[in-house]
């Protein structure tokens, strides 16, 4: 869910722009089934990759295009920014509909809170970093 609550996306040309190339060694490996509807069409697809290529391309060059290799390096080069800068963030909360003091509207909060990932970050900071430990499972991490 979006922060803001409900928003349209256009996801017009989101597959072609995100198409990944299949490893070549997954389509040989593919090719190698005992599932004829399978072999016979991944070795169609690897006939025409072999033509239009002619040879098959190294691993690196292969992946280095992949949108999964651009995210990683993306959110790498976000993560190392992030770290450089105290960033903090200011979230308005609207407690009630109807904006009137000292009422709260403990749906309407939570929903807010839930657009905004503040429940999913709390949720994963408590299991991956909690402020308190009992004794045996400190113990049993630990030693």
């Amino acid at each position: 869910r979006h922060f803001a609550g409900i928003v349209k996306y256009d996801a017009r040309k989101f597959i072609e722009s995100n198409m990944d190339k299949i490893p070549q060694d997954l389509l040989e490996c593919a090719a190698k089934t005992t599932n004829p509807l399978i072999r016979d069409g991944i070795k169609i697809h690897l006939d025409a990759t072999k033509d239009s290529s002619q040879g098959v391309r190294k691993r690196s060059a292969a992946t280095s295009h992949m949108v999964l290799t651009k995210f990683r390096k993306q959110l790498n080069n976000l993560m190392k920014e992030i770290e450089s800068t105290r960033t903090r963030y200011i979230r308005c909360v609207k407690p009630n509909a109807e904006m009137s003091p000292r009422v709260t509207d403990h749906a309407i909060t939570m929903v807010q809170l839930e657009c905004a990932g503040l429940v999913t970050a709390i949720t994963i900071s408590r299991e991956s970093f909690p402020n308190r430990l009992a004794y045996d499972v400190t113990l049993d991490r630990f030693s």
